[in-house]
């Protein structure tokens, strides 16, 4: 049932992605860029086996975590 939410989920942000491009035609290289990895990580989390994917859903985790700490240490900091 997981598998099929992320999926749903994945696809209706593709076409939203897809209705951005349409509306705003200067974001469409970031918008081509959102639906592919939009689209391998749907695939990557369609295909997996448990253990596997649990690994990198907790190393995607960490990492969004590790860049935003460095993020806001580098806006604290007068960097950004």
């Amino acid at each position: 049932m997981i598998r099929e939410i992320v999926l749903s989920a994945g696809l209706l942000y593709i076409l939203l992605t897809v209705v951005q491009i349409v509306q705003a035609w200067e974001v469409r290289f970031e918008g081509i860029a959102v639906g592919v990895f939009l689209m391998i990580a749907i695939g990557i989390f369609w295909y997996e086996e448990e253990d596997s994917l649990k690994k990198w859903e907790n190393t995607a985790v960490w990492s969004m975590i590790f860049l935003f700490v460095v993020y806001s240490l580098l806006k604290t900091g007068g960097l950004l």
